[in-house]
């Protein structure tokens, strides 16, 4: 997370996205809708596509229950090219904590747990 959003950083060796993929604002409203697109970068596989936010929602994982927002990424390109049937992914951010949760056509990864920084609000 940054200041005002969450950011992706995808690495794969000792390759990485140079600047940062803006992800996420903090200040999202159910049905922001937004494009997002990965620089192309040599060892990494860049994904673009549209995202769309949904309502807060309660979820549930082994670091605990959070109020979280729901953003569908639905995957259209991968490294600049069209791909012929499109990805869907969901992904939960919690404001203070970042990405809990998020569920792939192939299954789903949760947040384990969770420790909350010095300057966090509480």
């Amino acid at each position: 997370m940054v200041k005002d959003g969450v950011v992706y950083q995808a690495k794969a060796g000792p390759f990485t996205y140079d600047p940062l993929i803006r992800r996420v604002d903090l200040d999202l409203k159910p049905g922001a809708k937004w494009e997002s697109k990965a620089p192309l970068t040599a060892g990494v596989i860049a994904e673009s596509g549209g995202m769309v936010a949904g309502k807060v929602e309660e979820v549930e994982v082994p670091a605990g229950k959070f109020q979280a927002v729901p953003v569908v990424f639905t995957v259209t390109e991968w490294d600049g090219k069209r791909i012929p049937k499109p990805t869907v992914s969901t992904y939960w951010y919690a404001e203070g904590v970042g990405l809990v949760k998020m569920k792939h056509d192939d299954g789903e990864k949760v947040l384990k747990s969770f420790t909350p920084g010095t300057d966090a609000k509480k």
